[in-house]
C-alpha cells in the first residue's frame, strides 16, 4: 500500500469551517446577482409592455362601449395636425404669388386661423378627440337606422379626392381651384350668417391627362406619406371618408322631412350702441338718444329717415333695413320683439348685447321659401341639435389627459 505523502498538510476545522462559509457567501451571492437581473428583466419586459402593449391599447375614451385606443387617437391627431401644416403652407405660398403685399384680407384671415389651431395643441388634440366620438356615434344611428356606404361610392369618394373621376370628362392635372372661406358673421343687429369668400387660383397650364397610372401613384405616395408621418393607415384614411359619407347619409335621413319654407319677416331697425366699457354717461347719453329717436317715429316722422341719422348699425344707409329673416338668425331679445310685430308697427325701446333697439316689421310671410343655402344651414343647424341630442342621450367616457397627446415634432 502506497506511502501517504505527508508534505500535503490537511486543513485544520477552522480552515475547513472558513472555507464552508466563503463558499456559502459565494452562493448568496451568486443567487442575489441572479434574483437582481431577473428582477431587472421582468422590470424591463413589463416597461415594455406598458410602453408597447398596454398604453397604446389603453382607451382615451369610449362611445356606449365602444372604445378609442390612445394609439389611434394619437395617428388620428398627428393626421390632422399634418393637414393643418399643409393648408398653412399652400395658403403661404398663394398669397406669396397672388398677394406679396398682404392687401388680400381672405388670405391674411386663413392664414392666421391656421397659425391660432396650430398654435394650441391642446385645443387641437381636444377638437380630434370629440370629433372622434361624434364619428362613433354616427356609425353606431347609421347602424341602427340601416345605412351603409355602398363600397364602390367609397372608392368613386376616394377618387375624387384625389381629383381623378375617371367617368368625368378629362381634365389636366393642374386645373383652375377655388379656394372657398364660410365664416360666421354677427352683424351689430344680432344676425348671425354665413360669409362665402372665394379666390379663383389658376395655376400654369399643363397637357398632361390624369391618368389612372398616375392617380395611383399619386395615391400610394400620399398614403405612405401620411402612414410613415403620423401613423394612420390606408383602412384608417379609408374610414375617414366613410365617415364623411355615412354623415351626410345620416343628415338627409334627419332632415328629410324638414319643410323648405318658413315664417319669416322683414324688417327696419334703429341701433344706439352701448359698449361693454360704456361709462355711466356714455350709457346715459345713448339712453337720451334712443328716446328721443322713439319721440320722433310717435311724432310721425319716416322710419328710414331717422335711422339713417340715427343707428350707428351699417344698415343705417339703407333706412336700416335688415331684409327678411327667419327665427334663430338674431339675438333672443330682437327676436322676441320682433316677432311681435304687426306689419307697419314699431316697437319700443328694445335692449340687447348691441345696445338700444327700435325694430320696425314692413312685411311678414308664414312660409316663405328660402333659397338653397339658406335651406342647406337649416338643415345644417337640424343636424347638429340632433347630435347633441345624441352624445346627451349616449354613454360617454372619458379618460383623456394632457399626457395623451402626442408632442409636437420640431418645425411643426
Amino acid at each position: 500500500m502506497a506511502k501517504r505523502d505527508r508534505s500535503v498538510k490537511e486543513p485544520t476545522k477552522k480552515q475547513t469551517a472558513l472555507n464552508r462559509r466563503e463558499r456559502e457567501l459565494q452562493r448568496r451571492v451568486l443567487l442575489g446577482v441572479g434574483i437582481t437581473g431577473a428582477l431587472v428583466v421582468i422590470l424591463l419586459a413589463t416597461g415594455l409592455l406598458q410602453q408597447l402593449v398596454l398604453i397604446p391599447n389603453s382607451p382615451v375614451a369610449s362611445a356606449n362601449g365602444v372604445k378609442i385606443t390612445t394609439d389611434r387617437y394619437q395617428a388620428r391627431v398627428k393626421y390632422e395636425r399634418a393637414l393643418l401644416v399643409n393648408q398653412l403652407a399652400q395658403y403661404q405660398q398663394i398669397q406669396e404669388q397672388l398677394d406679396p403685399g398682404g392687401t388680400n384680407n381672405f388670405f391674411g384671415s386663413q392664414i392666421q386661423q391656421l397659425e391660432q389651431q396650430l398654435s394650441s395643441p391642446e385645443t387641437l388634440a381636444l377638437s380630434v378627440l370629440d370629433n372622434m366620438i361624434d364619428e362613433t356615434l354616427i356609425r353606431q344611428e347609421a347602424a341602427k337606422r340601416g345605412l351603409s356606404v355602398d363600397p364602390a361610392d367609397l372608392h368613386k369618394e376616394v377618387q375624387k379626392n384625389f381629383g381623378y373621376e375617371p367617368d368625368a370628362t378629362p381634365t389636366p392635372i393642374m386645373t383652375p381651384a377655388t379656394i372657398t372661406s364660410t365664416q360666421v358673421v354677427t352683424t351689430s343687429a344680432g344676425v348671425t350668417g354665413t360669409q362665402v369668400v372665394s379666390v379663383t387660383v389658376t395655376p400654369a397650364p399643363t397637357a398632361t391627362p390624369y391618368t389612372e397610372t398616375e392617380y395611383q401613384r399619386v395615391y400610394k405616395e400620399t398614403l405612405d406619406n401620411i402612414k410613415q408621418s403620423s401613423g394612420v393607415t390606408e383602412a384608417e384614411f379609408r374610414a375617414l371618408t366613410e365617415s364623411r359619407l355615412l354623415r351626410t347619409k345620416l343628415q338627409e335621413a334627419v332632415t328629410e322631412d324638414m319643410s323648405p319654407t318658413e315664417e319669416q319677416i322683414k324688417a327696419r331697425h334703429i341701433l344706439v350702441s352701448v359698449a361693454d366699457t360704456a361709462t355711466d354717461d356714455e350709457k346715459k347719453a345713448a339712453d337720451e338718444k334712443i328716446k328721443a329717436a322713439l319721440a320722433r317715429l310717435k311724432n310721425g316722422e319716416l322710419f328710414d329717415a331717422v335711422a339713417k341719422e340715427v343707428s350707428d348699425d351699417s344698415t343705417a344707409a339703407n333706412g336700416g333695413d335688415l331684409g327678411w329673416f327667419g327665427r334663430g338668425r338674431m339675438v333672443a331679445e330682437f327676436e322676441d320683439a320682433a316677432f311681435k310685430l304687426e306689419v307697419g308697427q314699431f316697437s319700443d325701446i328694445v335692449t340687447s348685447q348691441f345696445g338700444y333697439h327700435i325694430i320696425m316689421v314692413t312685411e311678414k310671410d308664414p312660409a316663405r321659401a328660402l333659397d338653397e343655402s339658406a335651406l342647406g344651414a337649416k338643415k345644417d343647424q337640424a343636424f347638429e341639435e340632433f347630435l347633441t341630442k345624441l352624445r346627451d342621450e349616449s354613454t360617454i367616457e372619458r379618460t383623456w389627459n394632457t399626457s395623451k397627446i402626442p408632442p409636437t415634432p420640431i418645425g411643426g
